[in-house]
């Protein structure tokens, strides 16, 4: 089986609903006028986590690295 963006699916996940959900009831989607896949965004306010806090670790890491090697070499 090939899902909508190519990729093989394989396998199988089970699952029960116990409660309906909030959200707004929709029609079902016909596979010749499907939808395109949202992107997610890192606008303000979003769900995403930003980034810059792996790039600042990252590279307090790397200098951590760097000074270590320094001191190291000279014993």
């Amino acid at each position: 089986m090939i899902s909508d963006d190519g990729h093989p699916v394989t396998g199988a996940v089970a699952f029960v609903l116990a409660a309906p959900g909030p959200g707004a009831s929709a029609p079902p989607a016909t596979t010749a006028a499907a939808p395109a896949p949202a992107v997610a965004s890192s606008a303000p306010g979003g769900d995403s986590t930003p980034v810059w806090p792996w790039i600042a670790g990252a590279v307090l890491l790397v200098a951590a690295g760097v000074v270590a090697a320094l001191r190291l070499g000279r014993t």
